[in-house]
Formats: structure tokens, sequence, C-alpha cells
């Protein structure tokens, strides 16, 4: 019997718990270590920590008992991280890239319509950057309404799609487009916040591209809407898993006030700084 601490990795985009069960001859895993757990809260550093077992018991969830976030853990180390998604995660065929394209243009045109809604206008000719933009569909929606657009994407596969197909211009180092010194008036951040390794860093950098009027748009799934039929969101790629009270805690620590949320955990942000 394969041990409960070894996590098969699968080779498509949506793999899950149940997957994992029929594919256990998969030869690419990672293993996690019980050393690698932590045993206080990555957020409040509370030490009151409590086993989350929704995931069958495959993928370790701890939920923090003060501010009731919920993490992996023991959580991958950020090499590892970093490995799965140059292997697993982007490793995309021409079709699938493009599909996965076309996926996120259907995105990018309602978070275009969540963002105008509140905004009361027309979003055009607005300096916008994505963070984790994947094939790039969501930004290239925004390029098509007469925005000026910027991608920050990690991966080369992806770097080279944006650029080569879309003619945006991508940053892979978060450092590069730093020291630039841009500032946006929109921000995204659509289904990427629960890849993140650490969120306090990831915020900081968010700062630094904000000036005082910037909007910022996240999406992530939420853990509360989770049923036996969705478990595909409990995953070895999630890091965080978040509800409507969490990620205002999340977003209040790092200086960051909720203008309008909805329950599916579309929401745009402001910094209050």
């Amino acid at each position: 019997m394969i041990s409960s601490t070894k996590v098969f990795l699968l080779k498509y985009l949506q793999y899950n718990v149940f997957k994992l069960l029929r594919k256990l001859k998969s030869n690419y895993y990672f293993f996690l270590s019980k050393k690698d757990k932590t045993f206080k809260c990555k957020i409040c550093k509370n030490n009151q920590l409590k086993t989350i077992k929704k995931n069958l018991s495959l993928i370790k969830l701890s939920e923090c008992q003060n501010c009731k976030i919920i993490f992996q853990n023991p959580m991958l180390s950020n090499q590892s991280i970093t490995k799965f998604y140059k292997k697993i995660y982007r490793n995309k065929n021409s079709s699938e890239k493009f599909n996965l394209y076309k996926r996120g243009l259907r995105r990018g045109k309602y978070i275009l319509e969540y963002i105008e809604s509140y905004k009361s206008d027309l979003i055009s000719e607005k300096n916008i950057l994505e963070i984790g933009s994947g094939y790039g569909g969501i930004i290239d929606a925004f390029k098509k309404n007469n925005n000026f657009v910027i991608s920050h994407e990690i991966d080369s596969n992806c770097h080279l799609f944006i650029e080569n197909n879309l003619g945006i211009k991508n940053y892979i180092e978060i450092d590069k487009l730093i020291s630039e010194n841009k500032k946006f008036d929109i921000i995204i951040i659509s289904h990427t916040l629960e890849h993140i390794y650490d969120l306090r860093d990831f915020f900081s950098n968010i700062l630094k591209f904000c000036h005082k009027n910037t909007i910022v748009y996240i999406e992530v799934p939420n853990f509360n809407k989770l049923s036996k039929k969705s478990l595909k969101s409990i995953q070895i790629g999630h890091l965080w898993y978040f509800n409507n009270e969490t990620i205002e805690i999340i977003l209040s620590v790092n200086n960051f006030k909720i203008l309008k949320i909805n329950n599916k955990i579309q929401l745009l942000c402001k910094n209050i700084n």
C-alpha cells in the first residue's frame, strides 16, 4: 500500500483527490514530510491548529482556531512548488494552450464587467497589471478594451505565449517590474492567491504597484462552497483556502480594505495606507 504521505501529481490542469486515487501509478510525486509541518498559523502565529479532513487525508490541511485561515500543512517547499508548475501545471501542448487562453478570455470579460459595475464607468485607457496571467486570456480581454496592459507570469511557456501570440509585455521576474517603479490603475489577481507561498511578501510587492486610487481585483475559490463534487479545489497546488471572513482578515493584515465582494469570492479592494 502506498503511504498517504506520498502525494502523486497528475498531468492535468484540474486534477483532484479522486483522480489521485485512480492514478497512483504516476511516476511523478512530491513527498510531504511530517518534519515540515508547522504548528503555528502562518498569518496570526497562533499555535491552536485543527486538522481538516475534507480531503480524505491525502493532502493535509490545518485550520487556525484564532483567525480561521485554512492552509496546506505540511506545505510544499518553495522548490517543490516551482518544480510542480514547471513540469506539470503549465506543461501543455499547443491546443491546450489556446483552449486555456480562450477560457481566460471569457473570464476576463466577466471580470471587466464586474469592475465596471462598481465604478459605473467603462474601463478603457487604464494602466492594468495582471499577476499570475497563465496564458494571458484575462489580460488580453482588457487589452481588447483599449487599455494599457502588462503581465507578470513566471512560467516560461506562458511567457512566450503571452509575448509572441498576444503582443503583451510579460515580466517573469517581479523584481524587474518593481525596479521600473510602475503604478497601475487596476491590478488583477484571479485564482492566483491560493497558490502563493508567502502571502505577506506577495502583498508587500502588490503595494509597490499601487497609487492612492488603485483598485485590486481578487478572485479565489470559496472553501465554504466545497462539496463532494467540487473537491477538485483541494489540490496540491492550492496552499491556502479562503472564505469571505478569512479573505477579509488576510487583506486587512496586509493593509487592504474590501470595497465589494460576493459569495463566489470575487472582490475589489484598495490600499488603506
